[in-house]
């Protein structure tokens, strides 16, 4: 009789230890699908932030120095600013900020790029260039005249 009831309590106490165990799982489960929510609401704000960031320098026409300097300053650099300060439609970008070029560079300066680099009354063109996975390289600033 003394095994049977030994046998017993063995059985409640596995019973006991499963329930536990899968009690354990599912909380781990739903630990898990609540940090894949949260994922997915971060990588929305995300792409949100971006669309916001870039949208306006998708083929625009109507983009002035302030708006560069202020794409440039807000970057530093990555996407890169390639910035071509001549008017006409060959790609001769003379000024091209990225992460590779040094922090104490003059292109760096606020007043070097307002009164040496981009002309207050000129007027640019933009285009972002995105990579295969739509990644933003970089945003290219065509000169196209002068202010109205």
């Amino acid at each position: 009789m003394d095994e049977w009831s030994k046998a017993i309590w063995i059985f409640v106490e596995l019973m006991i230890a499963s329930l536990i165990l899968v009690n354990v799982v599912i909380l781990v489960r739903m630990a898990s699908e609540a940090g894949r929510a949260q994922q997915r609401e971060i990588d929305a704000v995300a792409v949100t932030k971006e669309f916001r960031t870039y949208f306006r320098y998708e083929e625009n026409d109507e983009i002035y120095p302030q708006d560069i300097i202020s794409i440039i300053f807000e970057t530093r650099g990555y996407p890169e600013v390639w910035v071509d300060t001549t008017i006409g439609d060959e790609d001769g970008f003379n000024y091209k900020w990225n992460t590779s070029l040094p922090s104490n560079d003059t292109k760096w300066d606020l007043t070097n790029i307002s009164e040496n680099i981009l002309p207050y009354k000129s007027m640019y063109k933009s285009s972002v260039v995105k990579n295969i996975n739509g990644d933003i390289n970089r945003i290219e600033f065509r000169r196209i005249a002068y202010g109205k």
